[in-house]
C-alpha cells in the first residue's frame, strides 16, 4: 500500500483507542441498568491526521484532503475510519518542514475538551508570509463509541453535542449496504452555543439545549470529527502554535413525548404593569424516536392574562421549535405575578391522543422607566397573522430619569441610539448594557438573531431593524414616554462592521453612525486568500462564486454614505481589527464626495481592540450629542448635491434622499445609480434628476408621499413605467434563511431524506434560531393550493421521490430539468455522473418576496454533497445555484460542474454562469 493511502480493506482495528461510550437508555432507572453501561464520556484519546491548510469559510465546500488519496470508488471517510494507526504513514501539507504530515494523538482533557496542536509547525515562518490566512488549518480526528441497545430495539436515540467541532460524523462496522450509502457528516456547534447562557442555562449536567437528536442502530462506531483552527473563534494566538478546542459530548434522549427547553423561553419583561412586547417564545423539543406532537392552544391558567396560539405548530421527532404566543400587552398586571402559568395542549392526530402540560415562565417586573428591560417582536416584522420566522427580543436602555424629568429635553427629537453587539456578546450582560453611552434619549440592543448573529447581514439585520420598529410600539403602552424617528448607529468590532453594513445599506433611516473597533468586510478580517479552490478551479468559477459575496461587501456600498456624520474610533493599539481598517472606510467615502474632512477618525493612543469606557469617551459622546442637536437632512438638497447610490440585493437595500434600487439588470453584479453626479453635469447646476444607472434596470422614486417607478429606456434615460413594481426576490443562497415566516422542509417517503431535513432544521435553529416546519410533500402541495406557504420552501430529493418537488420542476420557473433517473440537467448541460447533485434557488410559489430551494442528488452521494452546501454560516461563497461533483471532496470549488446566478426572469444567465462542460 502506497504511504499516505487509505484503504478500505483494513479490518477494523479495535486496538484504535477503543473507549465505551457512556450514555443512558431511555427509560427508567431499571430499564437503564438492562443496558450494561454505565456513566462515561467520548473517548479519551483520540487519533489525527493533519494539519492540512484551510481555506476561509471555505468547508462547506470540501471535505478532507484525505479524499484526494483514495482509489476511485473508495469512500475516503470510512476508509480513514478503517486504516490502522501507522507512524510511519504520512501525507502531502505545505504547512509540515518537508510537505508531509502524519498521525497524532491527543488525549481529551478532564473537562472534556480536546485540544489539537502542532508545536513543530513554524507558524512564525508560515504566519510572516502571508498572515492570519496561514493560520488557518484543518485536521480530521476519529476515537470509537459504543450504542447499546435498549430491551432490544432496533434503533437507539442519542443527543450528541459538538462545540466548537466543525462537523462530525458516525461510520459502523462496513456491510455491504453501508458501504453503497454515503457517510453522513453533522455540522457541529461551531460557535459554541451550546455554553452561551442560552445554550446551559438552567441546567447542571448533561448535554445542552443546542444538542442535536440522532438515532442509531446499536453497535460500535468510530466517531470522525474534523476541527478547523479560525481565529474569530479561536483569537490571535499570537506567538504560540494555534490551537484548536473541541468536545463531544454524547447521552441517551432520555425525554418524556414533549418536554419544554427552559433555557429557550423568551418572555418580555413587565414596566409599569404592561408586557414590554406583544409575543411569548415557548421553546419546546419532541425527543428523536418519538412521534409528531401538535399544540393546538395555549391558555393563561390563572385567567389573568390574555394569551393565544399564533397557530397550531406541529413539532417533528427530534425537533426544537420555540412556539409563538401572542399576547395582549395593554392588560394591566399586578407586580404580585411573579410567573406566567401556561397551559399547553398538545395532541396527536395518529394515536388520537390528548394532554395538557403546564409550564411557568418567570416574570420581571419593572415599576418604573429606570432599568433596562427586555422586549419581544416578530424578527423579521410580519403581518399579524401568521407564524413569525423567530421570535426575537432585544434589550432596551430607557432615557435617564433625570432626562425624563427634564421638561426642556424633548424625547421624541433625541435619535434613538441602536447598538449592534460584537461576535459572541450576550446583549442581556451587565458588561454589554452598561457599556452603551446616554445622550438623553433610548437605546436599542438587538440580538441579532443569536450571540454571533449573522454578521449583521441579511435576515440579521433585518432583525436589528425589526427591533427599532417595535420600540415605537412598546413604547407607546406605557404612555408616560416617546420615541424620536430618527436613528443613530452604534457598534463595536463584529457590531461596528455591522453598524457600516447597515448604514450603508440603508442610508435614509438613519443620521449618522459610530462604528467603534470595526473591520472593513469578513473578507478582509481573515482574508479568502489561502483558499482551496484557488489551486484547482478556474478562476472564472471562482469570480461568479465570490460574486455571492457581494452584499457583504461594506466597501462597495460606501458611496451611500456620502455627507452623512461618521465617526470610525479606534484603539491605536488593536490587536484585533488594526486601525488601517477604520481608516479605509473614511478614505472610501472621503474619495466618493471629494471631500478631506467628511468622515472623523479617532485613534485612542495605546488602548486596545477593548476597554473599560470604549463607547463612553469623551469624541464619542460629542459626536453623539451632536447629532441630537443636528437638523433634518433636506431630501431635495441631498439631490441636488448628487451622490451615488450602490445596491448589490435591492431587497436589502433601501433608499437614499427618497430613491431607490429596485430592479437589477444582471443578478450577481453590483448596481450604481448616479443622481446628478458631478462628473455628468460637467459643472453645470441640476435642473431636475440627471440619473444615469450601471446594471439598474428599474427604481423607485418617493416625493410628497407619492412613489413613482422609473425604468431605463432604450437610450439609456429613466422614465416611468405603468408596470407594478411586482419584481423577482433575488439571491444568493443564503437570502433562504432570510424568511418571512418559518422555513418549509419538504419530503418524500425516502427515510434519508427525512432524516436529512431533521438535520437542516436543527442546524438553521441554533445558527440563525430560524424556525422550521417539516412536512411530507402531499400536505406542501395543499397549503400551496389554499396559499398558505408563506416562508421560504426547500424540497428535498429528486422528481420520482418527492411529488412537490416534481411539482416545482414542472413550473418550469428555473432552466432544471430531470430527464430520468440519476441525471440532472441545467438548460443543454447534461450531468450524469455519480456523486454529483444540484441544490438551487427558484421562485417561491406563493409568496412574491419569498424563495423556493431544491436539493437534488443523482444518487445518495450526489444529495449528500449537495446538502453540505446548505447555508448555516455566513461568508461561503454559494451563488443561486450549485452543481456539485464528487471531487469537491478534496479540490473544493475545483471539483464544482456547475454554478451561477439566474437572471432577472429566473432564465440562464450566460454572463454569470460557469459550467465544466
Amino acid at each position: 500500500m502506497q504511504r499516505g493511502s487509505l484503504s478500505p480493506s483494513v479490518p477494523f482495528v479495535h486496538g484504535l483507542i477503543a473507549t465505551e461510550l457512556t450514555m443512558h437508555c431511555i427509560g427508567s432507572d431499571e430499564e437503564m441498568s438492562e443496558c450494561g453501561i454505565d456513566e462515561s464520556a467520548v473517548g479519551d484519546v483520540w487519533e489525527a491526521v493533519g494539519p492540512f491548510p484551510s481555506g476561509m469559510r471555505e468547508h462547506p465546500l470540501t471535505a478532507s484532503p484525505l479524499h484526494a488519496f483514495v482509489e476511485y470508488g473508495v469512500d475516503a471517510d470510512r476508509a480513514f475510519a478503517a486504516s490502522k494507526y501507522d507512524e510511519t504513514a504520512t501525507w502531502p501539507s505545505e504547512l509540515a518542514q518537508g510537505g508531509r504530515v502524519g498521525w497524532d494523538r491527543f488525549k481529551r482533557g478532564a473537562d472534556g475538551w480536546v485540544e489539537v496542536s502542532y508545536p513543530d509547525i513554524n507558524w512564525a515562518q508560515l504566519r510572516a508570509d502571508r498572515g492570519w490566512a496561514s493560520l488557518q488549518y484543518q485536521v480530521v480526528l476519529r476515537t470509537t463509541v459504543s450504542i447499546p441497545a435498549h430491551r432490544g430495539e432496533p434503533l437507539t436515540s442519542i443527543r450528541v453535542d459538538a462545540p466548537q467541532a466543525v462537523e462530525y460524523a458516525f461510520v459502523g462496522r462496513s456491510t455491504d449496504r453501508d458501504a453503497k450509502s454515503p457517510v453522513v457528516w453533522y455540522p457541529g456547534d461551531v460557535y459554541d452555543f451550546a455554553h452561551t447562557p442560552k445554550g446551559q442555562r438552567a441546567r447542571t449536567e448533561g448535554v445542552s439545549n443546542f444538542a442535536r437528536s440522532i438515532i442509531l442502530e446499536p453497535g460500535e462506531y468510530t466517531v470522525l470529527v474534523r476541527a478547523l483552527y479560525e481565529i474569530r473563534m479561536f483569537g490571535d494566538p499570537g506567538n504560540s502554535p494555534p490551537v484548536i478546542r473541541f468536545k463531544l459530548e454524547i447521552e441517551a434522549d432520555r425525554g418524556e413525548r414533549i418536554e419544554v427547553v427552559r433555557g429557550l423561553n423568551i418572555v418580555p419583561d413587565a414596566v409599569d404593569h404592561r408586557l414590554m412586547g406583544r409575543y411569548i417564545g415557548i421553546a419546546l423539543r419532541v425527543p428523536a424516536g418519538s412521534i409528531a406532537v401538535t399544540i393546538d392552544a395555549v391558555t393563561d391558567e390563572r385567567g389573568i392574562l390574555a394569551v393565544e396560539l399564533v397557530e397550531p405548530t406541529r413539532i417533528s421527532p427530534g425537533q426544537a421549535r420555540v412556539v409563538a404566543v401572542k399576547v395582549d400587552s395593554r392588560q394591566r398586571l399586578p407586580t404580585s405575578v411573579s410567573h406566567l402559568r401556561l397551559a399547553i395542549s398538545f395532541s396527536n392526530p395518529s394515536r388520537s391522543e390528548k394532554w395538557t402540560l403546564v409550564h411557568s415562565l418567570p416574570l420581571r417586573h419593572f415599576t418604573r422607566l429606570e432599568r433596562p428591560f427586555r422586549m419581544t417582536f416578530a424578527s423579521p416584522a410580519t403581518l399579524d397573522e401568521g407564524q413569525p420566522a423567530q421570535i426575537g427580543y432585544a434589550m432596551v436602555i430607557p432615557p435617564l430619569r433625570s432626562h425624563l424629568q427634564n421638561h426642556s429635553v424633548d424625547a421624541r427629537t433625541i435619535p434613538v441610539i441602536l447598538s449592534l453587539h460584537g461576535a459572541g456578546v450576550d446583549v442581556e450582560s451587565d458588561e454589554c448594557v452598561n457599556a452603551i453611552p446616554s445622550i438623553g434619549g433610548w437605546a436599542v440592543l438587538p440580538t441579532g438573531k443569536n450571540e454571533w448573529g449573522e454578521d449583521w447581514h441579511g435576515a440579521s439585520m433585518a432583525d436589528a431593524w425589526a427591533a427599532r420598529d417595535a420600540l415605537h410600539d412598546v413604547v407607546a403602552e406605557l404612555r408616560s414616554s416617546s420615541v424620536s424617528d430618527k436613528t443613530i448607529l452604534l457598534g463595536h468590532s463584529n457590531g461596528g462592521q455591522g453598524a457600516w453594513h447597515l448604514a450603508s445599506h440603508y442610508p435614509d433611516r438613519i443620521v449618522g453612525v459610530v462604528a467603534a473597533a470595526a473591520y472593513t468586510k469578513i473578507q478582509d478580517y481573515v482574508p479568502y486568500s489561502e483558499l482551496t479552490s484557488s489551486h484547482h478551479a478556474d478562476p472564472a468559477l471562482l469570480g461568479i462564486l465570490l460574486s455571492a459575496l457581494g452584499p457583504y461587501n461594506n466597501d462597495l456600498h460606501l458611496s451611500n454614505l456620502t455627507s452623512i456624520p461618521c465617526l470610525a474610533f479606534h484603539g491605536g493599539a488593536d490587536s484585533n481589527v488594526p486601525p488601517r481598517h477604520s481608516r479605509l472606510h473614511a478614505s472610501i467615502i472621503d474619495s466618493w464626495q471629494h471631500d478631506e474632512h467628511a468622515v472623523e477618525v479617532v485613534e485612542v493612543p495605546g488602548k486596545d481592540h477593548w476597554y473599560e469606557g470604549i463607547l463612553q469617551h469623551p469624541r464619542i459622546i460629542s459626536f453623539l450629542e451632536k447629532l441630537a442637536t443636528a437638523a433634518e437632512r433636506d431630501r431635495n438638497e441631498e439631490r441636488k448635491k448628487g451622490f451615488t447610490l450602490s445596491c448589490a440585493i435591492p431587497e436589502e437595500c433601501g433608499g437614499r434622499a427618497g430613491i431607490r434600487i429596485v430592479e437589477l439588470n444582471i443578478p450577481g453584479r453590483i448596481a450604481r445609480l448616479d443622481v446628478n453626479a458631478r462628473h455628468w453635469l460637467k459643472g453645470r447646476p441640476p435642473t431636475g434628476l440627471d440619473l444615469r444607472g450601471m446594471n439598474v434596470k428599474r427604481i423607485e422614486v418617493v416625493s410628497n408621499a407619492t412613489s413613482q417607478i422609473l425604468e431605463k429606456q432604450a437610450d439609456g434615460q429613466y422614465r416611468s413605467t405603468r408596470d407594478s413594481l411586482s419584481t423577482r426576490a433575488y439571491g444568493p443562497m443564503i437570502r433562504i434563511l432570510s424568511s418571512q415566516g418559518p422555513l418549509h422542509l419538504v419530503v418524500g417517503p425516502d427515510r434519508s431524506h427525512s432524516d436529512l431535513a431533521a438535520r437542516i432544521a436543527h442546524d438553521v435553529f441554533v445558527h440563525h434560531r430560524l424556525d422550521c416546519v417539516i412536512m411530507d410533500s402531499h400536505e406542501a402541495l395543499e397549503s400551496v393550493a389554499r396559499e398558505r406557504l408563506y416562508g421560504n420552501i426547500v424540497a428535498i430529493g429528486r422528481p420520482e421521490e418527492n411529488v412537490f418537488v416534481d411539482w416545482l420542476v414542472r413550473q418550469r420557473s428555473i432552466p432544471v430539468s430531470f430527464p430520468t433517473g440519476g441525471i440532472l440537467r441545467v438548460k443543454d448541460k447534461t450531468v450524469y455522473e455519480d456523486g454529483a447533485g444540484i441544490i438551487a434557488l427558484l421562485p417561491h410559489p406563493v409568496n412574491t418576496k419569498g424563495l423556493a430551494m431544491i436539493i437534488v442528488g443523482n444518487d445518495p452521494r450526489g444529495l449528500e454533497t449537495a446538502a453540505r452546501a446548505f447555508p448555516t454560516r455566513t461568508g461561503v461563497p454559494i451563488p443561486d445555484w450549485l452543481v456539485v461533483g464528487p471531487r469537491m471532496g478534496w479540490q473544493a470549488a475545483g471539483g464544482v460542474i456547475g454554478a451561477g446566478f439566474w437572471d432577472c426572469r429566473w432564465k440562464y444567465s450566460d454572463s454569470m454562469s460557469w459550467f465544466d462542460r
